[in-house]
């Protein structure tokens, strides 16, 4: 893995643990989400997070390795690749973020019927 890779894996998780520690650590506290608990979320949001880092990276890794290919068709078959890779990873890593938007959506519904 080159540098420039690392750096995005380090900054990927990074971003990751921000909104685990918000996301199921804090707004849970400031707001009771009584229809969903966050703990099955939680868990299923550690493999999702750590390797959506990891194909963060490697997304980075991918389109690195494009840019020294001469075949233009295998070149752009790896961008493509790399474009889904990348996207792939952004969901895992933003899985908290969607959850909790979730289940603060589905508590203010709730609310609102009564």
């Amino acid at each position: 893995m080159n540098e420039l890779a690392r750096k995005d894996l380090m900054t990927c998780l990074g971003i990751w643990l921000a909104l685990e520690i918000i996301g199921f650590g804090l707004i849970p506290a400031i707001v009771s989400a009584s229809v969903a608990q966050p703990d099955n979320w939680f868990l299923i949001s550690l493999p999702l997070g750590i390797g959506g880092a990891f194909l963060m990276a490697s997304g980075t890794q991918l389109t690195l390795n494009a840019l020294e290919q001469e075949n233009r068709t295998r070149k752009r078959l790896i961008h493509l690749l790399s474009f889904i890779t990348s996207w792939a990873g952004l969901l895992g890593i933003g899985f908290p973020l969607l959850v909790i938007s979730m289940l603060i959506g589905i508590e203010i519904f709730t609310r609102l019927q009564g």
